[in-house]
């Protein structure tokens, strides 16, 4: 009897790790196809900044960090987007906030956060950087 219930136990994790798994890639997928998630990503990978800073070539994905936040309808919205994104000498997270008007995405603000957390480099000015950033 003992064995029987080792055996279902182990079937009920494993059917519960696979759920898991499925439904997580399913929600994954279906945000990499949204309007807002596909703006950032143009936008990451056109950013001569965060090339110069990070190195060439960028990747950036939005698994596993897994920060987005979007409202939007046909003509209007916004949406807050966090992006792990790798270079070949350093790594941090692209933070954007992006807003909808008249049909059309715009980056709004744009943030680089190294991974030392200490450094925050704004990805529209360039220029500005910030140590010991308040947040």
């Amino acid at each position: 009897m003992r064995r029987f219930f080792k055996r279902r136990y182990f079937l009920y994790l494993l059917v519960g790790f696979v759920g898991t798994a499925i439904i997580g890639t399913w929600i994954h997928f279906e945000t990499s196809r949204t309007e807002p998630y596909q703006v950032a990503l143009r936008f990451v990978s056109r950013n001569s900044v965060l090339g110069q800073t990070l190195g060439s070539p960028v990747n950036s994905k939005l698994w596993p960090l897994s920060n987005l936040h979007w409202t939007y309808g046909d003509q209007s919205g916004s949406a807050h987007i966090e992006l792990l994104a790798t270079g070949s000498t350093q790594s941090g997270t692209v933070i954007l906030d992006l807003t909808k008007s008249a049909g059309v995405w715009t980056v709004t603000t744009a943030t680089l956060r190294l991974t030392d957390r200490q450094t925050e480099i704004s990805l529209l000015e360039g220029d500005r950087v910030r140590r010991n950033p308040s947040r």
